[in-house]
């Protein structure tokens, strides 16, 4: 993710080793340590999934994979997009874009990466088993989903 700065230097925000920063060229401007997050878990799965163009895909616990009756603490969802189209024509990244809806009836945007979490705490968790988390892919290409989803 870059924006032009009022320079000529780009400001990115990265993942760098194990923090997440906004750099300016070689200078990191502020970093959040995440070296010392982590979730404990039960059950976890990971599972690359294909959203067809102009389509959804309803994301569950049991669809993905990880058959759970509890609610999951941790939902991580990274997009790949296709650099050209079918006509070959190059995706700007200001088009690369899918809404999602979680819970259903409530749409947000997803660009690049969504990530959520809570706990185990009664209505701490997300109860994906119900309506599930909704992916809608807007565009004429076919976006792949790395799904991560923890319990």
């Amino acid at each position: 993710m870059s924006c032009s700065s009022s320079t000529s230097t780009i400001k990115s925000l990265v993942f760098q080793n194990t923090s997440l920063a906004i750099v300016q060229g070689a200078n990191t401007l502020i970093e959040s340590e995440l070296r010392n997050f982590f979730i404990t878990l039960d059950k976890y799965m990971m599972e690359e999934i294909i959203v067809p163009a102009s389509g959804s895909l309803t994301i569950t616990s049991g669809n993905v994979g990880l058959a759970t009756t509890n609610k999951v603490k941790f939902i991580g969802i990274i997009v790949t997009y296709p650099d050209k189209d079918s006509s070959g024509t190059t995706i700007t990244e200001d088009a690369k874009l899918l809404t999602y809806e979680f819970p259903t009836g409530t749409s947000l945007p997803l660009g690049k990466i969504l990530m959520l979490s809570g706990t185990n705490a009664t209505g701490g968790g997300f109860d994906v088993d119900g309506d599930g988390l909704v992916v809608n892919n807007p565009n004429a290409w076919d976006v792949t989903l790395k799904v991560i989803m923890v319990s």
